[in-house]
C-alpha cells in the first residue's frame, strides 16, 4: 500500500494504519522520505520507502546522486540493525 505524500501524514499515521491492516499488507512511505527520517518510517511499520527528489533532481550531478544513494543505504542499514 503506497502512502503518498507520506510527509503529509507522518509516521503516526502509518502506525495507525498498521494497527488495522492485515499483517501481510506491506505499507510503503512515498514523498518526503530522507536519509534522516527513513528510520522513523521503518519503525512505524513501513516495509520500505519510495525515493524521489531527495535522491535525484533533474540536472543533478551523478556524484550528488551517488552521495544521496549511499546516505539512504547507510540509513537503512542503521535502521534495521
Amino acid at each position: 500500500l503506497k502512502i503518498f505524500p507520506s510527509s503529509a501524514f507522518g509516521p503516526g499515521y502509518i502506525k495507525a494504519l498498521k494497527a488495522v491492516l492485515p499483517d501481510d499488507v506491506p505499507v510503503l512511505a512515498v514523498g518526503g522520505v530522507t536519509p534522516e527520517n527513513l528510520a522513523q518510517w521503518l519503525e512505524a511499520g513501513c516495509a520500505g520507502a519510495g525515493l524521489g527528489s531527495d535522491l535525484y533532481r533533474a540536472g543533478q550531478p551523478v556524484e550528488r546522486t551517488a552521495q544521496q544513494a549511499a546516505a539512504f543505504v547507510q540509513a537503512y542499514r542503521e535502521a534495521v540493525k
